[in-house]
């Protein structure tokens, strides 16, 4: 398979670009049972385009006696880290998606160049609003980012507390430093997907240090 190279992305609202944890906004699990929406309802709710365009972005092969429609992405435009992004099928046969498979999607034809940054996150906007009425976001029920953070500046306090984001190939490292009685620890550092997902990961280390600390001191 063809992978286009990925041209920059200039996004007003990178935010809503990244999940509190994981990739995406949706999942395969929450989404399978629904919503559907059929080619139609994609192309143009999402997109904002007619039926063919969205078929041809699958596959640009042209019905006989018909010229190619994009000789620059023979495998089609719908190609996320190597895997290509296929419509599902009814009993029936007909094509239908979930909110999983279009948020991917559009990824997918942003990488490729389909689509420009600003257009990425006006899509990604209306699949989070789709998710969030149906009850399908995968992010539901988890905290965000915001109240992660609150959480790690209360629980290792304030003072000397030193927290650093680096975002690098979609990674997200947090540096940190506990405060003891007003003196520092050593730098601890944790790597995540995601902000969200990085804070966790602090929290977690502090339990178990916490732990550490209790058994000594119980120990003697």
């Amino acid at each position: 398979m063809t992978v286009a190279t990925p041209e920059p992305l200039v996004v007003g609202s990178p935010d809503l670009l990244v999940p509190p944890t994981g990739e995406f906004w949706t999942d395969d699990e929450s989404t399978k049972d629904g919503p559907h929406y059929t080619v139609g309802e994609v192309a143009k709710f999402f997109f904002a385009k007619g039926p063919d365009w969205l078929r041809w972005r699958h596959d640009p092969t042209p019905p006989p006696g018909k010229t190619k429609a994009d000789l620059s992405h023979p495998d089609g435009w719908f190609i996320l880290d190597g895997e290509r992004i296929e419509p599902r099928r009814r009993s029936t046969h007909h094509r239908y998606y979930t909110l999983y498979d279009i948020e991917r999607m559009a990824h997918a034809l942003a990488m490729n160049g389909g689509i420009d940054g600003a257009t990425l996150v006006k899509i990604i906007r209306l699949v989070k609003t789709e998710a969030e009425l149906h009850g399908v976001l995968a992010t539901q029920g988890q905290p965000d980012a915001d109240v992660l953070l609150g959480k790690v500046h209360e629980r290792l306090g304030q003072q000397g507390l030193d927290i650093q984001t680096y975002g690098e190939s979609g990674e997200v490292i947090v540096r940190w430093k506990r405060s003891y009685d007003g003196v520092l620890s050593d730098e601890r550092q944790v790597v995540g997907t995601s902000l969200g997902d990085a804070l966790q990961q602090v929290l977690r280390h502090e339990d178990v240090a916490d732990e550490a600390d209790a058994k000594e001191a119980a120990d003697g």
